[in-house]
């Protein structure tokens, strides 16, 4: 969060804390992490785009120290197509979907080999969206005349980071089948016979030589 969204929150009274996965790692500074994202991969010519990402199970709490209020802001979603990030507003009201944030890409997509594949995209020029404004602010309990204030504070950038990870299948032991068994079986009985038999034959040639 930019310094000036920090001020104007600290003047309403607002406090700003991180819960569910998200994690605050500085002073207006959280990490909410992405739990799916969405890619565009084209072989010829060979070209990767990042179409969305998906920030399930993190939330922004918001808690007015003046009003007692509080609200939440949760489960992101980021559409690099439409440059909008949505998500839930949770308040005392219930939780309702909404466009709440317009941003501009201000850092191409980049790649990185370094400890693995990565891929990073950055944001900026972030504002509320109108509507988001005043769903926020009669969440909180704030005069009007944040509205409008709320739409062009700048709330600082957005820093995408992806990193695959890949699986390495660990190959079950398969359990024998019943057919399996009784083939195994089978050739158990035959071993058997055919022991029986050449200690028949070796018994009856001594008894003839006699």
């Amino acid at each position: 969060m930019s310094r000036d969204v920090q001020q104007a929150l600290a003047v309403s009274g607002i406090e700003v804390s991180a819960s569910g996965k998200a994690t605050e790692v500085g002073t207006g500074v959280f990490n909410l992490q992405v739990t799916q994202s969405t890619m565009d991969i084209k072989l010829l010519p060979p070209a990767l785009s990042l179409l969305g990402a998906e920030v399930a199970g993190s939330s922004l709490d918001f808690y007015n120290t003046l009003s007692h209020t509080k609200a939440s802001l949760a489960n992101l979603g980021i559409d690099f197509n439409t440059h909008i990030v949505s998500g839930d507003i949770i308040s005392a009201a219930g939780t309702s979907r909404a466009d709440l944030l317009t941003f501009s890409v201000t850092q191409p997509l980049t790649f990185s080999l370094k400890d693995g594949i990565s891929f990073r995209l950055g944001l900026g020029d972030i504002h509320f969206t109108q509507d988001a404004a005043q769903r926020f602010a009669t969440a909180m309990s704030l005069p009007d005349f944040m509205v409008p204030v709320l739409t062009q504070i700048d709330f600082g950038t957005i820093d995408n980071k992806v990193v695959p990870w890949f699986r390495t299948p660990v190959a079950a032991v398969p359990e024998p089948t019943t057919a399996c068994m009784l083939l195994i079986g089978c050739a158990g009985i035959a071993a058997t016979i055919g022991r029986r038999k050449h200690a028949l034959g070796m018994a009856t040639g001594k008894a003839g030589s006699v």
